[in-house]
C-alpha cells in the first residue's frame, strides 16, 4: 500500500486502511513466531505472487458504509540471482464518496535483496520507484489529474511454509503529483507539494 495523493475525501479511507493495518500487524507478529520457522525449507523457489488483503478488506467495510470503493494491491517477485529479485506491485483504487468519483492506478517496482540468503524468504530490503496516475471527478463542478512519481525503500520479513506466504514490510517513500492540473468551478486548483508517507504491506501468497 503506497497511495499518498490528496485529491478528493479519499485519504479518509487511506488513513483508515493505514490504522486498520498497524492494528493487524502486532497480532500478526506474535502469531508468526509460533509457527515452524521458514528456514526449515529445503527446496527452493524463485517465483512468488502475493495479494495485500487489507485493502480489499477496507474497501468492503467501507462499501458496506454506502462508500463504494474497490482496492487490489499485487506482488510479483522473480529471483534473477541468489540473493536479487525484481519486484513488481500493480495497485488499482477507485471510490465513490458523496458523488465524488476519484481512481487511481499505480505501480511499484524496484530490485529485493534477500538479507537472508534463502531467497524468497527472511528478511529483505526493497528500493523502489512509485509511479501512477489519479484523477477526480465530481459532475461538472470538479475535476483534478496527475501524476504521481515517487522513490521509496521498504525492508520487512517473508514467512514461508510449504509453497504458502506471508510477508510483513515497512518504509518510507518520498513521492508527489506532478502534471497536476484542477478545476473548481472554472478555477485553477493548487499543485500539491512533495512530502514523505509510509509504506505498509502486508502479503499473503504462493510461491514455486
Amino acid at each position: 500500500m503506497y497511495i499518498l495523493f490528496n485529491l478528493s475525501p479519499i485519504h479518509n479511507l487511506i488513513y483508515l486502511k493505514y490504522w486498520i493495518t498497524l492494528h493487524a500487524i502486532f497480532p500478526l507478529l506474535v502469531l508468526t513466531q509460533s509457527l515452524p520457522v521458514s528456514g526449515a525449507n529445503t527446496e527452493l523457489h524463485k517465483k512468488s505472487i502475493l495479494i495485500n488483503p487489507v485493502g480489499t478488506a477496507v474497501s468492503v467495510i467501507a462499501t458496506s458504509f454506502s462508500y463504494t470503493s474497490l482496492s487490489l494491491n499485487g506482488r510479483y517477485q522473480t529471483m534473477v540471482t541468489d540473493q536479487w529479485a525484481i519486484t513488481l506491485s500493480p495497485q488499482l483504487v477507485y471510490t465513490d464518496l458523496a458523488s465524488l468519483e476519484t481512481y487511481f492506478l499505480g505501480v511499484k517496482t524496484g530490485p529485493r535483496y534477500c538479507l537472508s540468503e534463502r531467497a524468497l524468504e527472511g528478511w529483505y530490503a526493497t528500493p523502489m520507484l512509485l509511479a501512477g496516475l489519479a484523477f477526480t471527478y465530481q459532475r461538472d463542478d470538479f475535476k483534478q489529474s496527475a501524476y504521481m512519481l515517487g522513490l521509496g525503500l521498504e525492508s520487512g520479513y517473508t514467512w514461508r511454509w510449504d509453497h504458502l506466504l506471508f510477508e510483513l514490510g515497512l518504509g518510507l517513500h518520498y513521492s508527489g503529483l506532478i502534471g497536476h492540473q484542477a478545476v473548481f468551478r472554472n478555477e485553477s486548483g493548487k499543485v500539491p507539494s512533495f512530502g514523505l508517507g509510509p509504506i505498509l504491506n502486508i502479503g499473503i501468497g504462493y510461491s514455486w
